[in-house]
């Protein structure tokens, strides 16, 4: 089955792993939405209530758009609710509109994850990395809206599903791609300061940092597992993409000013000799040392177990 290019994942270094593009959420470029017109008031749902959902659609915050939608379809559900008139919800970037409210809410859950990840990346570009976590952390929030609202969508229409939005692995892999975006920011905080790290004194930000380049690893291989993209040949691939080969390779190199021993050293710089002060390692065994690397327990992905409850 084909899929919309404009879905493809995006990956690079300067904003991290974004599946979501800011485009894809365009607020100036949508039309209005007056829900005062759409929705008969109730006393489930108000006429203030009602104008206040539009005016957060116009202008947001759009996760707080996103919750409104939520609130309105849980009221539609009570008794005496009814339309005023059927509207046709439109999803301008892919050229979809349905009449159906819970397609509404996912664009809306989609922009906000969006704009949770492009926030999170400018504030890693600023070094600011616990603010940046945070960000990334409304992206998981989003995302995990968006999965449970595939599960409670009765009736996808076939034109839907032919995009990646409308299946439940690629919202999975947003989860993982932003919970890998949101250690990753942690351990950049830490791993900043590796200019002052020294082989043999295992210092407690050594172990912190090791621990969250792990975990980042994890999810970003996660989400390679859960959505294949194109391997420019016509197919797709699972395999290593650029930000998981980067996120492992500085496992690799953690790892060795984490190691308790020469031989275990040794066994990690080899592994990632891109790196300048492992090229010393390596080069001070062939003069000194003469051991041979060893291989080192291999990283795994995460477990789906752990994206639903971690």
């Amino acid at each position: 089955m084909a899929l919309s290019t404009k879905w493809l994942m995006i990956r690079c270094k300067e904003s991290v792993s974004v599946y979501i593009q800011n485009t894809v959420f365009l607020k100036s470029g949508s039309m209005n939405v007056l829900y005062e017109n759409i929705v008969r008031p109730s006393k489930h749902f108000d006429v203030q209530q009602l104008i206040e959902l539009s005016e957060k659609r116009r202008n947001g915050p759009t996760h707080a758009y996103a919750d409104g939608v939520a609130q309105l379809i849980a009221a539609l559900k009570r008794p005496g609710a009814d339309l005023s008139k059927q509207h046709m919800f439109k999803w301008d970037i892919l050229g979809l509109e349905s009449p159906c409210f819970r397609f509404e809410y996912h664009r809306a859950l989609f922009g906000a994850y969006s704009e949770a990840q492009v926030e999170g990346s400018k504030k890693i570009q600023g070094n600011l990395f616990e603010e940046a976590s945070q960000c990334y952390k409304e992206a998981v929030v989003a995302a995990r809206k968006a999965a449970n609202n595939l599960t409670q969508w009765k009736a996808i229409c076939p034109e839907l599903v032919r995009y990646p939005p409308f299946h439940t692995n690629y919202v999975l892999a947003m989860v993982a791609d932003a919970k890998c975006n949101e250690s990753r920011a942690l351990f950049l905080k830490l791993y900043k300061n590796i200019d002052a790290w020294k082989c043999g004194v295992v210092k407690p930000e050594i172990t912190r940092a090791l621990g969250r380049v792990k975990s980042a690893y994890k999810w970003a291989n996660l989400a390679n597992i859960l959505w294949a993209r194109p391997d420019g040949e016509g197919g797709m691939t699972s395999s290593p993409d650029e930000l998981e080969t980067e996120l492992r390779q500085q496992y690799y190199r953690v790892s060795t000013y984490a190691a308790p021993t020469f031989q275990r050293r040794l066994d990690y710089a080899s592994l990632c000799g891109e790196f300048e002060d492992m090229q010393h390692i390596v080069a001070l065994n062939t003069k000194l040392y003469y051991f041979s690397p060893e291989s080192v327990e291999p990283l795994t992905a995460a477990s789906l177990g752990d994206l639903c409850s971690g």
